[in-house]
């Protein structure tokens, strides 16, 4: 017995159908997770290939904090005083941890921080972080601006050195310097009148005490990229993720400053290296 189709083009795209449907099944449910599977391996195989040995790391961390005070009274009478924040960051990098020489694996020929985010604990005053020149660490500067993208000029040679006066970000090819940023909060409070305080009055970290500045307010997160490629040019990357410390169990920030030194203590603080 024939079975007739009356509409045999119509048959015949069904059958297309139903045949895509089950080819494009087994591509979704079967072939591609399986596709996708052995990539990520295939990728974290590199990533671990390629990071089993790191050639930089963070070796440390100093966070200095204080505060100032600005006086736009008249006669310096304390009667208009706009106060500040800062923190001034140096982080020193190690590029000896398996190599004890220097060579084209372990020297800088390029270094930039970008991805900047801060995360303040309050919306006063304006923050903003940038390079610091190393001499004035320490120092409190008004002129901090705020920055995206900070690049480095690497020094290769002492020649290059007696040129410099490091006022423009400035690193070291063999990593000997630190990388020193500067972090301000500028108006945390302004137009204070403190004239008539009965504490001393020291333009420091103190000052946020006496203008009735709440240290958990000024407390904030800062987290940032550093990025460097080295002489034959492998592209490797940090991420700092700081909350800096304005006080612990025996001290404060409204003592007059904090210092903190953040040793590396794991395989955490390495630079990862980038693919290409």
């Amino acid at each position: 017995m024939k079975i007739r189709i009356k509409n045999e083009k119509r048959a015949i795209f069904i059958a297309f159908l139903f045949l895509f449907a089950v080819i494009y099944g087994y591509w979704y449910f079967i072939l591609s997770p399986t596709l996708q599977s052995w990539k990520f391996e295939k990728q974290a195989d590199n990533f671990i290939s390629a990071n089993e040995e790191p050639i930089f790391k963070i070796k440390e961390i100093i966070l200095y904090s204080s505060a100032n005070g600005i006086d736009k009274s008249e006669n310096g009478t304390l009667e208009n005083v706009d106060v500040h924040q800062f923190t001034d960051i140096s982080i020193s990098i190690d590029n000896k941890s398996y190599i004890s020489d220097l060579s084209n694996k372990n020297t800088v020929s390029e270094l930039y921080i970008d991805n900047i985010k801060i995360t303040k604990n309050s919306n006063s005053g304006k923050a903003s972080l940038n390079y610091k020149n190393p001499y004035n660490f320490g120092k409190f500067e008004e002129n901090i601006e705020n920055a995206n993208r900070i690049d480095f000029n690497i020094l290769h040679t002492n020649e290059d050195n007696k040129n410099n006066d490091f006022s423009s970000p400035t690193f070291f090819t063999d990593c000997s310097n630190p990388i020193t940023l500067g972090y301000l909060n500028k108006n945390v409070k302004t137009n204070c009148n403190i004239l008539n305080s009965k504490e001393k009055i020291d333009f420091n970290g103190k000052i946020l005490k006496i203008a009735g500045v709440n240290i958990e307010d000024v407390s904030y997160n800062l987290n940032f990229q550093i990025h460097l490629k080295n002489s034959l040019e492998e592209s490797y990357v940090y991420t700092v993720d700081l909350n800096v410390p304005l006080q612990d169990d025996n001290s404060s920030i409204y003592d007059g400053y904090t210092f903190k030194v953040m040793h590396n203590q794991s395989k955490s603080y390495y630079f990862l290296k980038e693919e290409r």
